[in-house]
């Protein structure tokens, strides 16, 4: 359960510039009623791999954005979004740690 990228790499994900796009208002030539609101963007900034992901989490981060696709409630897959984040957080502290660990022996 090692993160497979190189340890000299800093741990990214695609979160801060899937939140960065979110953020911008889009300067389409449309009608604005076609363009989500902010917190509709965010809900779904979230779910986004983290380097280093085994095929196993690529697979549950799949099956996390077509169950966000069905939510229909804004708030609610925020929530959702923001558990899966939680959960990611706890993975990769795991892997850190036990990564660690595994250097000093």
């Amino acid at each position: 359960m090692f993160l497979q990228a190189p340890q000299e790499a800093l741990l990214q994900t695609l979160t801060a510039n899937s939140l960065r796009w979110s953020e911008n208002t889009p300067s389409l030539d449309c009608d604005n009623s076609f363009i989500p609101p902010l917190a509709e963007l965010v809900s779904f900034a979230a779910l986004q791999p983290v380097s280093g992901s085994s095929e196993s989490e690529l697979l549950k981060l799949q099956k996390k954005k077509l169950r966000a696709m069905d939510i229909k409630d804004t708030l609610d897959r925020l929530e959702d979004s923001i558990g899966y984040v939680q959960d990611n957080i706890s993975l990769v502290a795991a892997k850190l740690a036990i990564q660690s660990l595994d250097s000093r022996l």
